[in-house]
């Protein structure tokens, strides 16, 4: 059976949280090639789970599915952290593929997961964690109880991806319920978590204080933080945790400092869905840059984490591990700007976030045929895309302009003019939020855009 696993060296195990970065590595660079290495992996995991509804969250690839009922217990390995990756991984999957099959079959699992979650939830709303399932990506560094930020904004997911499956499913009623639990975990957060002196999110209930990356990054991309909030919270982080090789994953003493890509992983999506081109450049070459670098330590992959001095721990550490690509969904999603809106790209966004880049070209495998962009800007402020749009799909070119003082032609017809939207070329609306210029264009085909 097709499984993807941490690493080479180490575990060599299927793992549920290392999936949730690996997933779209995989589907932004293989496609259809690599797309039911992620399929089969998650569907092993989801047939261990257990009766009270918590995922297995690592197996040993020999483990066969099981294909009977729920395994009596209540939790196993490795936590409930990593058991509540799996929903959007499967979300993951389904958007990137479009296999409604695959999630309406695996959709129970999802609401066993939920419910197992809620029974998680104390008299403030909060999920919360204990001796017996408190364990987390930093497995040094021990467990965490209480209510962990980190671990309630993961929940907040799980219950948007929850709500995303189930409408795609035809269960609109449940959809419904599960983005009013995740409006009303979202305020619990805020209210309980989020310290006002420190200008972020606290660890726990129990750790006040200290910064931490995961929390604060997690809070941000998953839509936790108030709108307005991420520019706060992604400075204080780069102040209080950032160094010359990229930053420690916790302020305070009783931590390792061990740089984490994988946790900078979702800081690296956070800075650039926040809009913070510049840090998520810095982040990108502070993290990643040496381990791309030829020298003694480069495998031609990434490295599972480095010391604070940019150096790796030798012996044990893996140097070609999964949860560390991050920056090839990062950067195809957002740098490229190619990224789905209707599941297997039915419908798509190309969205480009040039940053201090001068050009950028890619493309990306979908269900039915690549996603090709090419984008180019002059120093005069010309901004130049070219999209590749597959077949049976249809999509919005977003151009990085202000509405009001561009003109834009599409394959040489202009179909904006300062404000003004002329439909032609295939391009059948168009809008502006100040930043960009939105064309909604309704066939498969070749787009040239050029906006001066």
């Amino acid at each position: 059976m097709p499984l993807i696993l941490d690493g080479a060296k180490r575990d060599r195990n299927v793992w549920i949280g290392d999936i949730n970065i690996e997933g779209p590595t995989v589907y932004d660079s293989l496609g259809a090639n690599g797309n039911d290495y992620l399929k089969q992996s998650i569907r092993l995991l989801g047939s261990y789970q257990l009766s009270s509804g918590f995922v297995t969250g690592c197996l040993a690839p020999q483990s066969p599915v099981h294909t009977g009922p729920p395994i009596p217990g209540t939790t196993a390995c490795y936590s409930t952290s990593y058991s509540m990756y799996f929903t959007p991984d499967l979300a993951d999957y389904y958007r990137a593929t479009g296999d409604l099959a695959f999630a309406r079959q695996e959709f129970p699992i999802v609401q066993r997961e939920l419910a197992w979650n809620a029974s998680r939830v104390n008299s403030l709303g909060l999920l919360v964690t204990d001796t017996s399932d408190g364990q987390d990506w930093d497995w040094y560094d021990g467990i965490k109880t209480g209510a962990v930020t980190e671990y309630n904004a993961l929940y907040y997911l799980n219950l948007i991806e929850g709500a995303y499956l189930a409408r795609e499913t035809g269960q609109a009623d449940l959809a419904t319920q599960y983005t009013n639990k995740a409006a009303a975990l979202r305020t619990a957060i805020n209210t309980n978590l989020f310290n006002s002196r420190t200008g972020v999110y606290d660890l726990s209930d129990k750790v006040r204080g200290t910064v931490a990356q995961d929390a604060n990054a997690d809070a941000v991309l998953f839509g936790v933080a108030p709108a307005g909030a991420g520019p706060g919270i992604l400075a204080k982080l780069k102040s209080a945790l950032w160094g010359t090789h990229g930053p420690r994953p916790f302020t305070g003493t009783g931590y390792s400092t061990l740089i984490s890509p994988f946790v900078s992983g979702y800081e690296l999506r956070a800075r650039l869905a926040a809009g913070d081109d510049t840090g998520a450049m810095q982040l990108l070459s502070d993290v990643w840059g040496q381990m791309v670098t030829p020298g003694p330590d480069f495998t031609g992959a990434m490295w599972e984490n480095l010391n604070s001095d940019g150096s790796i721990q030798k012996g044990s550490t893996s140097l070609a591990h999964g949860w560390s690509s991050g920056p090839t969904s990062a950067l195809t999603g957002y740098v490229l700007g190619a990224r789905p809106v209707g599941a297997g790209y039915a419908t798509w966004i190309v969205q480009p976030q040039p940053g201090s880049l001068s050009w950028t070209v890619g493309q990306v495998p979908t269900p039915h045929g690549p996603l090709a962009v090419k984008w180019g800007r002059a120093s005069g402020g010309e901004f130049d895309v070219d999209v590749t749009a597959p077949d049976g799909t249809s999509g919005a070119i977003a151009v990085p302009a202000s509405g009001p003082n561009t003109a834009i032609t599409v394959n040489g017809t202009t179909v904006w003019d300062h404000g003004t939207f002329s439909a032609g070329a295939g391009v059948t609306s168009a809008d502006s939020d100040g930043s960009y210029v939105y064309l909604s264009v309704s066939a498969s085909g070749d787009y040239r855009v050029a906006a001066r």
